[in-house]
C-alpha cells in the first residue's frame, strides 16, 4: 500500500470513528432551538440544491487546487496531488460522512421521542451528502472529476 493510500485510509477512518458521532451529537443539541415553521424544510433542502447547483459553474474539480497542486508535485514528484486526490475522494467522504452524520441524528432524535421539527438539522446533513454524491457524479459525467480512476495526472 503506498504512503498516499494509508493516508487517504486514515482521513477516511478518522472522519467515520471519530467525527461521525461528534457531529450527529452536536446537531442533536440544537433540537430545541426555535425556528420558523417554514425555515426547516428549506435550510434541510439547501444544502444537496446548491452543492448540485454549484458543480454546474465549475470548469474543473473543486478541489484541483493549482497553487497547491504544485507546491505537492514540486516536493513529492509529479502527479502526487492527483494521485491523493484519487486515493482520498474527498467529495465521496463528504457524501458518506454527512449521510452517516444525518442518519445517526435520525435514530438519536427518534430514541428521545423528540418532536418532527428536531428531525430537521439532520435532514440537512443528508441533503448536503446526497448532494455531494451527485455533484461527483456530474463530474464524473462531466471528466472534471480528479477522484475518479480514469482520469490520470
Amino acid at each position: 500500500m503506498s504512503l498516499s493510500k494509508l493516508i487517504a485510509n486514515l482521513v477516511w477512518m478518522q472522519t467515520l470513528i471519530l467525527w461521525v458521532p461528534a457531529t450527529s451529537t452536536f446537531l442533536s443539541s440544537l433540537d430545541d432551538q426555535p425556528s420558523p415553521a417554514e425555515l426547516p424544510a428549506v435550510m434541510a433542502l439547501l444544502p444537496g440544491v446548491l452543492i448540485t447547483a454549484g458543480i454546474l459553474w465549475l470548469r474543473r474539480d473543486p478541489f484541483d487546487l493549482i497553487a497547491l497542486r504544485t507546491w505537492v508535485d514540486k516536493r513529492l514528484g509529479d502527479g502526487a496531488y492527483a494521485g491523493f486526490i484519487r486515493n482520498a475522494k474527498p467529495l465521496l467522504l463528504f457524501g458518506t460522512s454527512s449521510i452517516a452524520v444525518g442518519l445517526v441524528g435520525f435514530i438519536q432524535t427518534f430514541d428521545a421521542n423528540a418532536p418532527l421539527d428536531a428531525y430537521w438539522h439532520h435532514g440537512s446533513m443528508v441533503s448536503g451528502g446526497l448532494g455531494c454524491h451527485i455533484a461527483r457524479a456530474m463530474l464524473a459525467r462531466r471528466g472534471l472529476s480528479m477522484d475518479s480512476d480514469s482520469t490520470s495526472s
